[in-house]
């Protein structure tokens, strides 16, 4: 027999959904007779004083009910319920996609650290090491310089930049031109077109200046 009809008691709604666990916290149904007493005590009593209340519940079979009263004064209230399984799935989807992404984030960013300290330590021995290297360059004896297909030094050691009368800080950006000179630089342009066309080149000029 239906208990949704009219003139059924709430009581007995309450009475009927506690025997079911539909308010048990733990979830498990059929508490004894005393203890559904006392519930439906209780619950009667938050009826009876008719205050608005929103609340969401979890059924037996795993639903989820929003559940809404609101006082009607001198009448009774209403109440509604909504069933919000699928929305708090996907809320609980989407919290769990966020706390992933996260915890990827997190774990690549400390990769990115990891190897930008690597990159730094990398960067701080090879800065070291062309110190070195630029140290033995220039007390060696013998004229050393580097100069790009444009024909600008980007390189040039104590001994090469004395030769010229300069400064090895002061010749790099230069051209060819301007530290040889007009008359050294025609003498040794056509072994530098050789040079820049991938051939070995060996030749001897002349200064005056």
């Amino acid at each position: 027999e239906s208990l949704a009809r009219v003139g059924t008691p709430f009581e007995e709604f309450v009475r009927f959904n506690i025997r079911r666990g539909e308010y048990a916290s733990d979830g498990t149904p059929e508490p004894d007779d005393a203890e559904v007493e006392r519930l439906v005590a209780e619950r009667m009593a938050s009826v009876r004083a008719f205050l608005p209340h929103q609340a969401e519940r979890t059924r037996p079979n795993g639903r989820i009910l929003a559940i809404r009263g609101v006082p009607i004064p001198n009448l009774g209230f209403v109440s509604l319920w909504t069933d919000i399984t699928e929305q708090r799935h996907y809320e609980q989807l989407i919290e769990s996609q966020n706390a992933e992404l996260e915890t990827r984030v997190r774990a690549r960013t400390a990769e990115l650290e990891a190897a930008t300290a690597r990159l730094d330590k990398v960067a701080a021995q090879l800065a070291r090491s062309e110190e070195r290297l630029r140290l033995i360059l220039d007390a060696i004896p013998a004229m050393i310089a580097y100069v790009d297909a444009s024909e600008r030094y980007r390189f040039a050691n104590r001994g090469y930049a004395a030769w010229f009368g300069l400064d090895k800080n002061s010749i790099a950006g230069k051209t060819i031109a301007e530290v040889f000179g007009a008359s050294a630089y025609a003498q040794v342009r056509p072994h530098l077109e050789h040079a820049f066309a991938g051939e070995q080149v060996s030749y001897e000029y002349s200064r005056t200046d």
